[in-house]
């Protein structure tokens, strides 16, 4: 019986190579990045907060049309500030 690497099971979920996730900051988190990154055999996220609702959807479809993988996207959710009187 050959012995399973230690990292198979991270890896099987996302369809990944390598036990590697990738996440830049902001706009160089961008739809290239993620499908050369998933290219490579790696997980990928989209910087989603970087982009407004209309744009967001179509990183995200540029992502799809370039692979068929799954790939990660992080949303940073700012508090609303609320003046009290």
């Amino acid at each position: 019986m050959a012995h399973q690497k230690p990292y198979a099971e991270i890896c099987a979920l996302p369809q990944i190579k390598y036990p590697i996730i990738q996440s830049s900051i902001g706009s160089s988190a961008d739809p290239s990045l993620v499908i050369a990154v998933r290219g490579a055999g790696d997980l990928c996220t989209l910087g989603g907060c970087v982009y407004e609702p209309d744009t967001l959807d179509t990183a995200i479809k540029v992502i799809r049309k370039g692979m068929s993988k799954p790939f990660g996207m992080y949303h940073v959710l700012a508090e609303k500030r609320i003046q009290w009187k």
